[in-house]
């Protein structure tokens, strides 16, 4: 009986002696061996391939805690942007961002960080429940969106020849209809609520900052419906030829 259980005990040690030198072999293997700025570097860049992000993180902070004058450091900076952004961790991505623009202004890389700093806000500008739901996300607070849209304009303006632009302009189409749809919304709450001089500014924004997007039949008419409410007729009839002439489809919806 006691020979049993000190087998059973020598099993057990044996077994957790194996899983600690496995563990360890698996330390090695992963983790930096040195304590050099390449080797810190190339080990979160590995992290990186892997998707752990979080990992990459934390070896891309400890790289500029260790060797903050290394180029490998000034490296880590832009590296951490995208690493703070795939982990979710928005706001981190956002002030890393910050960071960078300021210290690193010429930076032969900066596209990029106003690329990535546009994908932040495009991707905080949606919501879980809205893509599962198929809500309008139009409908939330712009001020994301238009942070966004601003970041991936300055790339477009000042970098055109950027890998990243013609994506960028692709995103700005999407993000300025969804800001023109916005203000339909605002346009209609005022409708119901009976604020019509509201309802004509939302309109006429529309109509002069989002021209050509699917939202300018809505505020034309909007607009004309306003100006009746308003008695402003000769207004509301310059509306109506312009609906007829531009959208005759819409004229069925332009109030008497």
């Amino acid at each position: 009986m006691h020979t049993m259980f000190r087998r059973i005990i020598y099993l057990f040690l044996l077994a957790a002696v194996m899983a600690s030198l496995s563990a360890c072999a698996g330390r090695d293997r992963d983790e930096p061996r040195g304590e050099t700025a390449a080797e810190l570097y190339d080990y979160a860049h590995r992290q990186m391939v892997a998707r752990d992000y979080t990992g990459a993180v934390e070896a891309f902070q400890r790289i500029e805690s260790r060797f903050p004058f290394s180029i490998e450091a000034q490296q880590a900076q832009l590296e951490l942007i995208y690493a703070h952004y795939k982990s979710g961790n928005h706001e981190q991505a956002e002030a890393a961002s910050d960071r960078f623009l300021r210290e690193q202004p010429r930076h032969p890389e900066i596209d990029y960080v106003h690329y990535v700093r546009g994908l932040i806000n495009f991707d905080r500008s949606l919501n879980l429940i809205d893509v599962t739901f198929r809500a309008d996300s139009s409908k939330r607070d712009p001020t994301l969106a238009r942070q966004s849209f601003q970041s991936f304009a300055t790339l477009v303006a000042n970098y055109p020849e950027s890998r990243y632009a013609p994506d960028a302009q692709q995103r700005m189409v999407h993000l300025r209809n969804q800001l023109a749809r916005h203000e339909i919304h605002v346009a209609d709450y005022y409708m119901r609520l009976g604020a019509w001089a509201g309802a004509v500014g939302r309109a006429k924004t529309v109509i002069e900052e989002y021209e050509g997007t699917p939202s300018t039949v809505d505020a034309l008419i909007i607009l004309h419906n306003a100006y009746r409410r308003l008695a402003l007729h000769e207004l509301a009839d310059d509306v109506a030829r312009v609906v007829a002439a531009t959208h005759p489809d819409a004229t069925t919806r332009l109030a008497d």
